[in-house]
């Protein structure tokens, strides 16, 4: 898969209203039938009505730090660091793409079979879900998805924040659809580690 250099669709930033622009002026398309305006696995598509067409990635965003763990013949990627453009230039998105305010902690969860085909879970944003975050450490154990601390940001804040917590999701099925809601991992009787990122996290079966 030669990935994307455009967004995935909830990162595609609304231009001038009046000029019905979404996403840079680098992502602006006109051919929604063969895409051929667009790099990679992004598609050119029309995502709200006056606003459009543009370059939409069709899988999980260029980003670092995310984690990836496989199960049975799929793979899994979560969270991680994306660059977005939060700002205006006329009708287009734009924005220092370097800087630390236009850095995103990310929480989706994305699987595939082969590499080139990806399909995002519906527990991105559900009630459940772990937060955003990047530097984390993930594994598969009793046929689940195991997310143990990193670090993102608190809501309303712009400095980083380290976890400490687990999460688990639902047990993963043939198919590679993880289940929609994540469950956090309340300590029991023992103490929680310490908050870092970077780690890495080890599974020795019984």
């Amino acid at each position: 898969s030669p990935g994307c250099i455009d967004p995935q669709s909830e990162l595609v930033l609304r231009g001038n209203e009046q000029d019905g622009k979404m996403g840079t002026e680098a992502s602006q398309c006109s051919d929604t039938l063969t895409s051929s305006d667009c790099y990679g696995n992004a598609v050119c598509m029309v995502l709200e009505d006056n606003f459009g067409p543009v370059c939409v990635c069709q899988m999980w965003t260029a980003r670092e730090q995310f984690a990836l763990a496989t199960y049975g013949n799929h793979m899994y990627v979560t969270g991680g660091i994306v660059s977005v453009h939060k700002s205006l230039c006329g009708a287009h998105a734009c924005g220092d793409v370097d800087a630390g305010a236009y850095r995103e902690y990310m929480s989706d969860v994305w699987y595939s079979e082969d590499g080139a085909v990806w399909q995002q879970a519906a527990s991105t944003g559900l009630a459940g879900t772990f937060a955003g975050r990047a530097g984390h450490s993930m594994i598969v154990a009793e046929q689940q998805l195991w997310i143990f601390a990193g670090r993102g940001r608190l809501a309303g804040s712009r400095e980083d924040h380290y976890y400490n917590d687990v999460w688990r999701s639902g047990v993963l099925p043939d198919d590679g659809l993880v289940a929609q809601l994540w469950t956090e991992v309340v300590p029991d009787g023992g103490s929680a580690m310490p908050p870092r990122a970077g780690h890495v996290t080890v599974f020795e079966p019984p």
